[in-house]
C-alpha cells in the first residue's frame, strides 16, 4: 500500500459522521487539509475523488461543527 492509498483510506474513515465527531477540532481541520490535498492530487483516481468528495458533502449536511471547520477550505 502506497502513502497515499494509506492517507486516503484514514481520510475517508475520519469523514464518516460518527468517527469525524469525536476528533478534536485541530484533527478535524487536519483531516480537511488531506481531503483537499488529495483532490487535487494527480495521482488519485477519480473514482477515490468522487467518494471523497461524496463523504465530504454528506459530512457537511450531517455535522453542525464541519461549516466551523470548513471554512477556507
Amino acid at each position: 500500500m502506497t502513502d497515499m492509498e494509506a492517507i486516503y483510506k484514514l481520510v475517508l474513515r475520519n469523514l464518516q459522521v460518527q468517527n469525524y465527531a469525536e476528533l478534536l477540532p485541530e484533527a478535524q481541520e487536519a483531516m480537511l487539509r488531506e481531503v483537499n490535498c488529495l483532490l487535487e492530487s494527480p495521482k488519485l483516481p477519480d473514482h477515490q475523488k468522487k467518494q471523497l468528495s461524496l463523504s465530504w458533502r454528506l459530512l457537511e449536511q450531517c455535522s453542525p461543527s464541519f461549516e466551523k471547520a470548513s471554512k477556507g477550505y
